[in-house]
């Protein structure tokens, strides 16, 4: 092969990666910085071989929860609380320290509420119904909401409750449907 060919080659297989690297960062830069038309053919060039989602590592949460917890304790009890409320504000202001993580475990702890409810067939957007509390005890997501609750009881509280509420408030993110849910009550003095 001569010179003059290697070097054709060369700009070819040159011109090919620039080309590739400006469709892919095209396809990710926000829709507002980059023109419709140029959008689109990054779209058609990426999607059917490079595209990729969350669920490549884990699936794609739909609801977006949050929960909020009355305690009672042996004397006194508390007014309804969100046990992560200053984590909340603290990682809102400070993304890298580890609020993050008590926001992810809560985040996670709802994803385990929901899957939980849907195998049982019911609907966490709609009341819990009275018959299915101890089918509720039995799950997964039960005994971590009650290490969860007693957790967050000893480090708000500097106590142990003896019972817990929870109110579990739920917005699937894809069709906009919300509802509130009350739990089946959290007893550490059985």
């Amino acid at each position: 092969m001569s010179t003059r060919n290697k070097i054709r080659i060369g700009w070819v297989a040159f011109t090919l990666v620039v080309a590739h690297f400006a469709m892919i960062v095209i396809y990710a830069f926000p829709s507002n910085y980059m023109p419709e038309s140029f959008k689109s053919v990054s779209q058609a060039y990426v999607y059917p071989v490079f595209e990729q989602s969350w669920s490549l590592f884990a699936p794609c949460p739909l609801v977006d929860g949050h929960l909020r917890v009355k305690y009672y304790f042996e004397n006194d009890s508390t007014d309804w609380v969100n046990p992560i409320a200053e984590a909340e504000k603290m990682h809102s202001m400070l993304r890298f320290t580890h609020h993050a993580d008590l926001v992810l475990g809560e985040s996670n702890l709802l994803f385990w509420v929901v899957g939980d409810l849907q195998e049982m067939g019911l609907s966490p957007y709609e009341s819990f119904p009275a018959d299915s509390a101890d089918a509720f005890r039995n799950t997964e997501s039960y005994w971590r909401l009650l290490y969860y609750l007693n957790g967050n009881a000893d480090y708000l509280y500097y106590k142990k409750p003896i019972r817990a509420l929870t109110e579990c408030s739920f917005e699937n993110v894809a069709t906009g449907e919300k509802g509130k849910m009350i739990l089946p009550e959290f007893n550490w003095k059985e």
